[in-house]
């Protein structure tokens, strides 16, 4: 979950329609020593964002689930990567384009507009997926699965029932 929205849930079941700098320097620092006891870990959602994506200790690192009530941009990079990466799987080739991609993308999480900043945040979940290289590889297995010349046939060992 990325810190903003863990912040926003936080806030909103305490029943506050807005937070005062003192109360987000309070989360901040109670999220920090949870990091330092082990209770959570908190990675950078990307190079660029100051957001930091939370999990507890020991969950998997990646957890692919329904958008729900998250915005495209309460979803952690690495899980719209990961379902780009299941979407080219699935298809066993590269999309035709990237706006195909971003439309698939866009139903699997139920959204009907390609704003510009889903288009963003979707094109760098793109890049980090390092999809032309990616999808090379899978096409390129495949063919060599289908074109493969058959080897010899092996030999079939038939057994003999003894009757007694």
């Amino acid at each position: 979950m990325l810190d903003h929205r863990a912040f926003r849930l936080y806030t909103r079941a305490a029943g506050l329609s807005r937070a005062s700098q003192e109360i987000k320097s309070r989360y901040d620092k109670a999220i920090a020593q949870a990091v330092r006891d082990h209770r959570f870990v908190a990675e950078p959602d990307t190079i660029e964002s100051g957001s930091l994506v939370l999990r507890p200790e020991g969950a998997a690192r990646i957890f692919l689930r329904e958008r729900g009530d998250r915005t495209l941009e309460e979803i952690p990079l690495a899980e719209i990567t990961s379902l780009i990466r299941k979407l080219e799987l699935s298809r066993g080739e590269a999309y035709a384009s990237p706006e195909e991609r971003f439309r698939r993308v866009l139903e699997v999480y139920e959204l009907l507009r390609l704003t510009a900043k889903a288009k963003t945040r979707i094109e760098v979940a793109c890049e980090m997926a390092n999809l032309p290289n990616w999808s090379r590889a899978i096409t390129e297995n495949h063919e060599s699965v289908l074109t493969t010349p058959p080897g010899p046939r092996p030999r079939r060992h038939q057994r003999r029932l003894r009757h007694g």
